[in-house]
């Protein structure tokens, strides 16, 4: 007997089963797709044939719109996808930090305080702080840089790589400023001269101080040109020196209002209190601050510490308000460029 096709047979089978009306191969039942139709299906009354892994039968995420099927895998059961950093990797250390825990997004791994991992670093000391005042270079147009403080304010700027420009009193030579200082005379009363002076710089400092044989009105005049000057030369950043006199001990009390504190200084305490409501009523358009000194400051070696308030005077955990003119320039400096005590007055203690 010959062989046969088994192949063959089976299409003539299938053939003679058509003619009759049968079926002519045998069906797949089709599954629907996965999210295709299937919210309409379970709204109209359907089952969905898949089967949850979860229960391992048809459980009740079947009648729930919101359970779309991923081929027979109930997504109500499935787990969330794993973090990825901005780098395109999963598995790198950005997302090992508590902060960079997200889905899709972009580690955040500009958090100082959790860095490699999550580990917590010391913070640093404020006078070794990574800031603004060290990464930006300002051209500074200082004012009485040859008095204590304003030749410590010079060393300072130029420490930090800032470029300084003393306006002098015409007639005076300043020869033991440093070579990097650019020295020009002018009149700082005269505002458009000083205008003149302010020509491409950021800030202008002022180390004014007030001689006793100048009357008190002499500062609050001086500020109000240094005001219309930095206007007219497009200069927004102003800092002045103020005195210690004016700083509360006690609200609504000033040092100056204590018993002991000197008579002969009554009149500076004024003229500095003077300056800061010239600054309040006209230098609405810039960005001034005046800093003021504690009770006792001196020469003494840069520290490095000092601490900061709004217009109270700083004391140390002796009572003793202090500080030497290094560190007071220091934060000045940092001041100028940082900005933390816009429009107001900034005291400056160890």
């Amino acid at each position: 007997m010959a062989a046969r096709c088994v192949a063959g047979r089976r299409r003539r089978r299938f053939a003679r089963a058509g003619a009759a009306g049968g079926r002519s191969r045998p069906q797949r039942r089709r599954e629907p797709l996965p999210g295709r139709d299937l919210a309409a299906g379970v709204a109209r009354g359907r089952r969905p044939r898949a089967r949850c892994l979860r229960h391992g039968r048809r459980c009740g995420h079947a009648e729930d719109r919101a359970a779309v099927w991923l081929g027979r895998r109930c997504r109500l059961a499935r787990r969330p996808r794993a973090a990825r950093c901005a780098c395109g990797r999963s598995g790198c250390a950005g997302r090992t930090a508590r902060a960079a825990w997200h889905h899709g997004r972009s580690a955040r791994r500009d958090q100082p305080a959790r860095t490699g991992a999550g580990r917590r670093h010391p913070r640093r000391p404020r006078s070794q702080r990574l800031s603004v005042v060290r990464d930006i270079a300002v051209r500074i147009a200082l004012i009485g840089g040859t008095g204590r403080i304003g030749r410590a304010v010079v060393d300072e700027a130029l420490a930090q790589g800032h470029e300084v420009r003393a306006l002098l009193r015409p007639g005076r030579d300043a020869a033991d400023l440093p070579a990097p200082v650019t020295q020009l005379s002018v009149d700082v009363f005269d505002a458009p001269a000083l205008a003149s002076a302010l020509t491409g710089c950021d800030a202008l400092v002022s180390a004014y101080g007030v001689p006793a044989s100048q009357p008190p009105g002499r500062l609050a005049e001086l500020t109000t040109v240094l005001v219309r000057a930095a206007e007219q030369a497009d200069v927004e950043r102003l800092v002045t020196v103020g005195g210690a006199g004016m700083l509360e001990t006690a609200p609504g009390q000033r040092l100056a209002d204590a018993p002991d504190f000197p008579h002969a200084l009554l009149p500076k305490v004024e003229a500095h209190a003077d300056a800061v409501a010239v600054l309040h009523a006209l230098g609405a358009s810039l960005a001034w601050t005046c800093v003021a000194p504690p009770a006792q400051i001196g020469p003494s070696p840069r520290t490095g510490r000092w601490r900061s308030d709004a217009g109270r005077l700083v004391r140390d955990a002796e009572g003793a308000s202090r500080i030497g003119y290094a560190d007071f320039a220091s934060a000045l400096v940092d001041e100028l460029v940082a900005r933390r005590f816009p429009r107001g007055v900034m005291a400056v203690g160890e």
